[in-house]
């Protein structure tokens, strides 16, 4: 959880520096500062007025647990409605000021943070919801820490975690690619969360059954699947040659937490192709080339014959020979490479693959003769 108010701890303002002006120049300058900054103010105070009008309703939480209908919604709440107290039984509906969680300190920074807990029973059972603030850290200019507080929930159903602390809207301002969660709602009977928000401008429905494997998350469903993002990923590497660019549109779909599992509703030879693409771009960087290496060798378990992945591995292992200065090491990863660079070169030669072998691989493969 981040602290609101500014400034923020360790900053502190800093004082108007002199200036060695005549009068009648002091004047005229002065003059022109109060009108530029008479200005500046009024965008300011145009632009603090826009942005409390399209957050005011984030801070209002709705809690709607109804047996007859059998489902539990906990939505983002219209403002100019009756709110409950905080303290209210947790079987009570209600909706809630988030404000009235936070008590500040006479610095004007968080102090306390309190949580709400509401149960509602449905035919599966149960259900525990949590609510709690979430503040997002004010930045150098203090523009965040004017933010309102919003919604972190947490939703269990026996020892099942369905969501766990997800933030409703954690990002700051007025960001063109803004990311609310409006409402989440689950269905007893059919045991399906069922996920509301928006992404910019675009509304977004996502389903989850209750037996999803782990807690929901924000990277779920403010995500492209991961086949248009690999669309997407490899035309943004050709044009910017920046591996870093790919690797985050693939990882916005949420392939960086569960590339080891193929989606259900994705072709094995598909599954594959993203995996070796994904595993390519990581050994393209100085930084993350090392995360390729359980990518690639997943990529040659399930397809033994795609000789790109022994290149590309190849290409991983040279990079980490570069930087270790152990001799027992080295002789490890010199072998490693020749071993791939070895069979990219074999499989090409089978495959019938027309061109020269890149020089790294040619030169690696001398080198091993010579020895």
């Amino acid at each position: 959880m981040g602290e609101g108010g500014w400034p923020p701890p360790g900053v502190t303002r800093k004082k108007n520096p002199r200036h060695s002006w005549g009068a009648g120049e002091g004047k005229r300058k002065v003059d022109e500062m109060t009108a530029k900054w008479g200005l500046v103010l009024g965008l300011l105070a145009a632009f603090a007025v826009v942005t409390v009008s399209q957050a005011a309703e984030r801070e209002l939480v709705k809690v709607d647990c109804n047996p007859s209908t059998d489902t539990f919604e906990i939505s983002n709440a219209n403002k100019g409605e009756k709110l409950s107290k905080i303290n209210d039984p947790p079987h009570k509906n209600g909706i809630y000021n988030l404000y009235e969680l936070i008590t500040y300190g006479e610095d004007g920074f968080v102090k306390n943070q309190k949580s709400i807990k509401k149960t509602c029973r449905l035919s599966m059972g149960s259900i525990l919801a949590k609510i709690d603030t979430y503040l997002y850290n004010a930045n150098v200019q203090g523009m965040c820490g004017a933010d309102p507080p919003s919604l972190e929930l947490s939703l269990s159903t026996g020892k099942k975690v369905l969501l766990k602390e997800l933030v409703f809207d954690e990002y700051c301002g007025l960001s063109e690619k803004e990311m609310i969660i409006n409402s989440v709602l689950l269905k007893g009977k059919s045991g399906e969360v069922t996920i509301s928000a928006i992404w910019g401008t675009e509304p977004i429905k996502k389903v989850f059954s209750v037996s999803h494997r782990t807690p929901i998350t924000r990277a779920e469903i403010f995500s492209y699947p991961w086949i248009e993002a690999h669309k997407r990923a490899l035309p943004k590497f050709k044009e910017s040659n920046d591996p870093h660019l790919a690797i985050e549109l693939l990882e916005e779909s949420g392939i960086k937490d569960n590339w080891d599992k193929r989606p259900s509703d994705m072709k094995g030879s598909i599954y594959v192709s993203v995996l070796n693409d994904y595993g390519f771009f990581l050994s393209e960087t100085n930084d993350r080339y090392k995360d390729a290496l359980p990518i690639l060798e997943k990529v040659i378990e399930l397809d033994p014959k795609r000789h790109v992945a022994y290149l590309n591995l190849g290409d991983v292992y040279a990079k980490s020979l570069k930087e270790t200065s152990d001799s027992t090491k080295q002789m490890e990863l010199k072998q490693l490479v020749f071993k791939n660079y070895q069979e990219y070169a074999r499989l090409v030669k089978e495959k019938g693959i027309k061109g020269e072998l890149p020089q790294r691989v040619r030169e690696a493969l001398e080198a091993a003769k010579s020895q």
